[in-house]
């Protein structure tokens, strides 16, 4: 789906970028694991940073899950917004760099605590993982 250039840019693996191609169409985690043979086990993780990173969306189809790519024109909204949010942040850091004395008057926060991270539950329960993830 991407060049190798662009996966550089997006932060976008091999897997998620092989993941991203398949599901031009609509599909389960089970026929998405046929199709690029990848475990289900190892595609719930690509899939919930692929989500969360807006890449795909996905809708429930019954007492399943389906996951499918944003469209061409999506994602070329998605990046143009990105571009304008880094050139906006730019800007206050030629500042910055210009006049490295403004940095002592900057009065940073404390960083605030990190999410735990999302741990897969026992195979039985994958449908309520998911749901809890996809709300």
């Amino acid at each position: 789906m991407f060049t190798k250039e662009q996966k550089n840019i997006l932060g976008i693996s091999v897997k998620e970028n092989k993941v991203l191609a398949s599901l031009k169409k609509s599909k389960s985690i089970f026929t998405l694991s046929k199709n690029v043979k990848i475990p289900r086990a190892s595609l719930y993780p690509i899939i919930q940073k692929l989500f969360q990173r807006g890449f795909i969306r996905s809708k429930s189809v019954g007492n399943r899950f389906h996951f499918q790519a944003i469209s061409k024109e999506n994602l070329s909204e998605m990046l143009a917004k990105i571009a304008i949010e880094l050139r906006e942040s730019i800007e206050p850091a030629k500042i910055v760099l210009q006049k490295p004395e403004i940095l002592t008057k900057i009065e940073i926060p404390p960083t605030p605590a990190l999410p735990p991270t999302v741990t897969a539950p026992k195979p039985k329960k994958i449908s309520t993982w998911l749901k809890s993830i996809f709300k």
